[in-house]
């Protein structure tokens, strides 16, 4: 599975997960503007190419999440 592939999952975990836990519309937000990312993805993915849709959703995945919490949080005692 390539690291975009693997963003996205992520993503779309972290966004149900973590959605409650922010004001509704702001949660509302960042799930809309990734759902437009992610069909725009889809539905120009011939013309844009794996580069493309990379540089596309990269952004905004990495706006959306605070990765680096995320990352200590999950490897809890490992992180240091």
């Amino acid at each position: 599975m390539n690291a975009l592939k693997i963003a996205v999952i992520t993503a779309f975990m972290l966004i149900y997960s973590l959605a409650g836990a922010a004001d509704d519309s702001a949660a509302k937000a960042v799930v809309e503007k990734l759902h437009e990312s992610l069909l725009l993805a889809m539905s120009s993915g011939a013309q844009l190419g794996l580069k493309g849709r990379e540089e596309l959703l990269a952004p905004v995945i990495e706006s959306s999440f605070d990765f680096e919490s995320i990352c200590r949080i999950v490897t809890g005692r490992y992180w240091k």
